[in-house]
């Protein structure tokens, strides 16, 4: 009798805990995919106002329309073309110009006026991207996560821009280590009130 009735009660409490698992795991899984969610389109619209900030600044012909400024420039005076930026640009902004003969980009570094030159892997990465000007992600070889947007403008050049998802993917990150540290303590306290109810 004393063994049925252990048995029963460790029954009770094992399926007490793997509810508490489920439902856990579940809740978890549905508020990290709406947290990235969220955080990601922020994101995106963050790498659309870049688009704009980018190629032509101020060009009432947006990207490769008259009235702006050009990105690619002679920085530094040596016979060859940089690629520029707007100083309005956070570091971590990815800016790159796809022209076919020699694409050159950069990726902003936090020290004020320095820059990252992507690499040929990272820009031929770039360069299988549609130049729709819509935004999506794009791994980029020794660069990591990207969001990205490229379009082709009035001069035949591709120019894309985007932001890391550095912060994104450490916050979802920190949601999902806080919640599986959650889930551990509500199977501990479960399991122990089963037992001592049961």
């Amino acid at each position: 009798m004393r063994r049925r009735f252990a048995s029963l009660t460790s029954r009770l409490v094992l399926t007490a805990v793997a509810l508490v698992v489920v439902v856990a795991l579940l809740i978890g899984a549905a508020t990290a995919l709406a947290m990235r969610s969220y955080l990601t389109s922020r994101l995106d619209a963050e790498v659309s106002q870049a688009v704009r900030r980018a190629a032509f600044i101020d060009g009432p012909g947006g990207p490769g329309g008259p009235g702006g400024g050009p990105l690619v420039v002679d920085r530094d005076d040596d016979g060859d073309t940089d690629v520029g930026y707007d100083l309005r640009q956070q570091s971590g902004t990815l800016v790159a110009e796809l022209d076919g003969d020699s694409p050159s980009g950069i990726v902003l570094t936090e020290e004020a006026g320095a820059a990252r030159p992507l690499s040929d892997a990272a820009l031929d990465a770039l360069a299988q991207l549609p130049s729709d000007g819509e935004v999506r992600g794009v791994v980029l070889p020794s660069f990591g996560s990207f969001r990205v947007a490229a379009t082709e403008g009035a001069d035949g050049v591709v120019r894309v821009n985007g932001l890391p998802t550095t912060d994104v993917d450490d916050a979802v990150g920190s949601l999902v280590r806080v919640e599986l540290l959650l889930a551990l303590l509500g199977v501990l306290v479960s399991a122990a009130a089963g037992t001592v109810v049961v």
